[in-house]
């Protein structure tokens, strides 16, 4: 699999496979499917030869994002994606250890993925703080335009949140 996912041009594949199903772009294709991972969406896009990977969906979703000046909101998306998977049934106050876990996990993974876009010691500060926010049971993110996660990922890039 590994071999078929990153021969050839990968990044042509993938648009193609997104263009396919009537997107112009990659970004347009995720923001029609909101909180989805990034491994469905590659898996969705992918041949029945299993040649597109999650990584890829994400790297290409930054490559558009820094030519259309959009890095806030696909740090916002990927986050989403992140934390929507980490936590299925969404937020239950406290989180218990499982879960606190499951959302240091998603955050960390977001974190090294995405750093040349966050400020490292605000990202630990940031993700402390929504280890212990008291958020409404069942609270999942609806996009990347929830009031928390804009607050925490501006918080993330070393910004006041407004």
């Amino acid at each position: 699999m590994y071999q078929k996912t990153w021969s050839g041009d990968w990044h042509a594949r993938v648009l193609e496979r997104a263009q396919r199903l009537g997107f112009a772009t990659v970004t347009q294709y995720a923001a029609a499917r909101v909180g989805v991972s990034l491994v469905d969406l590659a898996e969705e896009l992918a041949s029945a030869n299993e040649d597109v990977a999650g990584v890829q969906v994400m790297w290409i979703l930054v490559e558009e994002a820094i030519r259309t000046n959009t890095v806030p909101r696909v740090l916002r998306d990927l986050f989403v994606r992140e934390l929507r998977q980490a936590l299925p049934q969404g937020w239950k106050f406290p989180l218990d250890d499982a879960s606190r876990c499951d959302v240091a996990g998603a955050v960390a993974g977001w974190k090294v993925e995405l750093k040349e876009h966050l400020d490292d010691k605000a990202t630990s500060m940031a993700g402390r703080e929504l280890l212990n926010a008291e958020l409404p049971d069942g609270w999942l993110p609806a996009g990347p335009d929830d009031p928390v996660i804009v607050s925490f990922v501006e918080r993330c890039r070393g910004r006041a949140p407004s």
